[in-house]
């Protein structure tokens, strides 16, 4: 992450009570979910999402191999009652939209942010995951439920504000899951210049080849 950027990213998310201490940049919202949950996450484990929710976030989960389990929502979001509902299932990570949620538009308010917290509070080893994919346009206040908690991240999208072209967010989370996320780009960029660089040699083979023939 670019130091302006850092520091651009570090006050928005402190004034809204997110903790800044460990970021991240990733290709986008979706991007940023995926890579998360491949950082804790195994074939077959439970996550909880909200229902009704974003089409694509399910492609990913199935693709994934995860196991969906929903978790139904009113105005305000995903409703406590169905939460613990979910989490009583087993479920190892929950995925939470705090406000702009698609398809529905609803959006956390105070009192939800007061009673929703309580809920994940009972089950301290469950990773949560808050979607903030439309960030500052979103045309709702900012909330959080994550302070205190020890697997949590928060992902705010840039492509609504600046361009759905470009595919950059911002994560913020606890220090080992940010590490984890990290750890994986960079083997993942490993891999594709150690490609590049494959591609290169056999071109050079070929042309050596050619030249010889």
């Amino acid at each position: 992450m670019s130091p302006a950027l850092a520091v651009q990213a570090t006050a928005r998310l402190r004034a809204d009570g997110i903790d800044p201490s460990h970021l991240a940049v990733v290709g986008g919202a979706l991007d940023g979910v995926e890579r998360v949950l491949g950082a804790w996450l195994r074939p077959g484990d439970r996550v909880a999402v909200e229902d009704p929710g974003y089409a694509p976030l399910f492609d990913l989960l199935s693709a994934m191999d995860m196991a969906i389990v929903p978790v139904s929502l009113d105005e305000y979001g995903a409703r406590p009652d169905s939460l613990a509902q979910a989490l009583a299932r087993g479920c190892a990570a929950v995925l939470l939209v705090p406000r702009a949620q698609n398809p529905t538009g609803a959006a956390w308010n105070k009192a939800r942010t007061e009673d929703l917290p309580a809920v994940p509070a009972a089950h301290p080893d469950v990773l949560v995951v808050e979607d903030d994919h439309a960030a500052d346009v979103a045309g709702a206040p900012a909330f959080t439920i994550t302070a205190g908690r020890s697997r949590w991240v928060t992902i705010r999208s840039a492509s609504k504000s600046l361009g759905p072209d470009l595919r950059l967010a911002v994560m913020a989370g606890d220090a080992v899951t940010v590490a984890r996320v990290e750890g994986r780009r960079a083997l993942a960029d490993a891999i594709a210049r150690a490609d590049q660089a494959y591609r290169i040699l056999q071109q050079v083979s070929e042309a050596r080849t050619e030249l010889a023939d």
